[in-house]
């Protein structure tokens, strides 16, 4: 197993903090700059990858570890600023 594969699996376990912040910090650039490309507003951006990390960590267990992680958080990230995008045009 990879190291990103390790740090999920550890980050699954109850003292799995140390291993989600390491996650953090190596996906946040990509994640704040994904959402910035759907929202348009900085911060925004950073408002929609604080709340993508939160249901990644939240859903960690059922995450597959044969897919790769930026792509299921920015899969979250995606459903994320769809529903801001929504509430925006609604508003």
């Amino acid at each position: 197993m990879d190291d990103l594969g390790s740090l999920v699996k550890e980050a699954r376990s109850a003292e799995g903090q140390r291993a989600f912040t390491e996650l953090v910090r190596r996906f946040q650039d990509m994640a704040v700059g994904f959402a910035f490309t759907r929202l348009g507003d900085f911060q925004h951006a950073e408002d929609a990858a604080q709340e993508s990390f939160l249901r990644a960590y939240k859903a960690l267990d059922r995450y597959d570890l044969k897919r790769s992680f930026a792509t299921w958080l920015l899969s979250i990230a995606s459903h994320y600023c769809i529903d801001r995008l929504r509430k925006r045009r609604l508003s």
